[in-house]
């Protein structure tokens, strides 16, 4: 148990930091948007969907506004990252069969659902508009895009559904013997 409690702190802490950090990267990402890219040892940030391009210049109204449409896949992140340090919160204090832990992982899949579902196809459409929006009729984009990326999350978030009817099934079993004589 003490081992679950300390990768369980360590854990509430890496999802706790990334509450302050995600959105910090989003704003440093959007003072430099012509960059495009950051890479961190090998790893590649963006906040754009995959497959779009960045304009040469864009004026300053115009990344106001594209940093304004990154809050929403953003807000997504954030509920998740808040979710899971909760979730993890309660493994740290050896809590681990309980509604609570149900509801937080069904908060955490309905949120990534809601996310893949709703949120990213808005946020796709609207910003790839905007960022094609400078170079005139007949060259403005419209991009939907389906990848097998948001088929795995959909299917993670029904999973992790799954997973919370399972514990709750579980928690009236615990009851149900820790009521029996």
């Amino acid at each position: 148990m003490h081992k679950l409690q300390r990768v369980s702190k360590i854990m509430k802490v890496l999802f706790s930091s990334l509450l302050c950090l995600y959105p910090l990267a989003l704003i440093l990402f959007w003072l430099n948007p012509q960059t495009m890219h950051y890479y961190l040892n090998g790893f590649q940030l963006s906040f754009l969907p995959y497959g779009l391009e960045m304009p040469q210049t864009l004026s300053v109204a115009t990344i106001i506004y594209a940093f304004l449409l990154c809050l929403l896949p953003t807000a997504v992140m954030l509920c998740i990252f808040y979710f899971t340090s909760r979730l993890f919160s309660l493994f740290e204090q050896g809590i681990i069969f309980s509604l609570r832990n149900v509801l937080l992982i069904r908060n955490i899949a309905m949120t990534l659902l809601i996310g893949e579902l709703l949120v990213n196809p808005i946020f796709k459409a609207l910003i790839s508009m905007l960022l094609s929006w400078q170079k005139g009729p007949g060259e403005r984009v419209l991009q939907i895009t389906i990848t097998g990326h948001d088929f795995g999350t959909i299917f993670i978030s029904i999973i992790m559904f799954i997973a919370s009817w399972i514990m709750a099934q579980g928690c009236s079993l615990k009851r149900e013997q820790e009521l029996t004589i």
